[in-house]
């Protein structure tokens, strides 16, 4: 085929087959000590998941992935809406990453894909898992004042802490705030993909730049009026209550106001309610 150049985040995709892209780095290259590390990760770990779209590093500067069809971002645009049980093996394998030390920290319409009306959603753009380390900062496409505060008061506990006894606990707390961003993203994401509805969060921003809201609400990214707002805020309740299991509604709705308060990794696969007659790809 041709050379298909098509710009995404900080590659681009520059050809494909039927099962297949190759992706390169739009400006400067990988270093290689992450590449070669990315790689192990892949073939110790990521491997044996299979919502993940498996890919490799060939070089420096370029990526081999396996083809997972269309962003959920393009159908969505396109008019079409997905079902939560498409969701189903991409949750149960980011509860497991998480359990695992392993934590997806840029999930959004632009990295979820799907191949088939009706079939399984997968991820994209692996490199943005981050598998615990404190050295290297999380890069969420959306995160909330509240996370990051948490997650960056963990971080410098965690530096300021000699004691290896007390190291553990720090840990924890820097992975407590890992996971909370995780969820985050991707009850936002499952909100969008199955109301067919773009929402942003008050306090939201960009990991380069700087929020003011301590606490925010699901709202729409059309606007911040007061009726925009309740409208949204709304369809969060409304959506919680027809997709989460009665005994986890409570614990959604906080939640979904105050991310950074959750305590524990929330298991999607067992918080919301698949329709088991569904549950085949």
């Amino acid at each position: 085929q041709g050379r298909q150049v098509v710009r995404g985040g900080s590659k681009i995709l520059t050809s494909r087959d039927l099962e297949y892209v190759k992706l390169e780095a739009i400006s400067e290259s990988f270093p290689l000590e992450s590449s070669i590390k990315f790689n192990q990760l892949v073939i110790e770990k990521l491997r044996k998941y299979p919502s993940l779209c498996s890919s490799f590093f060939v070089s420096d500067k370029e990526m081999i992935s396996s083809d997972g069809g269309h962003t959920l971002a393009t159908v969505l645009n396109a008019g079409y809406n997905f079902e939560l049980y498409q969701f189903f093996q991409l949750v149960t394998d980011l509860y497991q990453m998480q359990k695992e030390g392993l934590f997806m920290t840029d999930i959004s319409l632009n990295n979820l894909v799907c191949r088939e009306a009706g079939k399984m959603v997968q991820l994209i753009d692996l490199d943005s898992i981050n598998d615990g380390n404190q050295e290297h900062h999380p890069i969420c496409l959306f995160l909330t004042t509240g996370l990051i505060d948490s997650f960056l008061s963990a971080e410098k506990e965690f530096k300021a802490n000699k004691d290896p006894e007390l190291a553990q606990g720090k840990i924890k707390i820097f992975h407590q705030g890992l996971s909370n961003m995780v969820s985050y993203a991707l009850l936002k994401s499952l909100i969008e993909s199955t109301e067919m509805q773009s929402i942003t969060t008050k306090g939201e921003y960009r990991f380069s730049s700087i929020g003011t809201e301590p606490n925010m609400y699901l709202q729409s990214s059309g606007g911040d009026s007061y009726a925009q707002q309740k409208r949204i805020s709304l369809l969060t309740q409304k959506w919680i209550k027809k997709n989460v299991k009665p005994e986890y509604q409570n614990m959604m709705r906080k939640f979904s106001i105050n991310p950074h308060l959750q305590d524990g990794i929330i298991d999607f696969s067992e918080v919301l309610d698949f329709k088991p007659s569904l549950l085949r790809f």
